[in-house]
């Protein structure tokens, strides 16, 4: 957990410094890339640990697969580090489809005496 810390660390201080998106990228090279390649060894010495065919087996090889994509917000400056902004965003409509549809279902329930 201190290690995802320090990538929202590094994130905390590119919002307050309001910065470009080179500069994001090179703050990120700088700060973010070291902490991801630790982060990425504790995968890569548990995955020989294993069995491929285990829940935490399965977790592994799945997470290094991914990488990659996990990597991409260090290439790209104008990319988040995670999509919790537009999750916020749509939350609010996903609550009201649900209460709509449970109101729905309740109205068509026969009264009980």
């Amino acid at each position: 957990m201190e290690l995802i810390g320090g990538l929202y660390d590094t994130e905390r201080e590119i919002r307050e410094g309001k910065l470009s998106a080179d500069d994001r990228k090179a703050l990120r090279d700088e700060k973010a890339r070291p902490i991801l390649k630790q982060f990425k060894n504790w995968p890569k010495a548990q995955i020989i640990e294993v069995l491929p065919k285990s829940a935490i087996g399965g977790a592994i090889a799945y997470t290094l697969n991914l990488w990659p994509g996990l990597e991409n917000y260090l290439l790209y400056g104008q990319l988040e580090i995670d999509n919790n902004w537009i999750e916020n965003k749509i939350r609010p409509l996903a609550i009201g489809r649900i209460t709509i549809c449970l109101l729905v279902v309740m109205r068509q329930q026969p009264e009980q005496e």
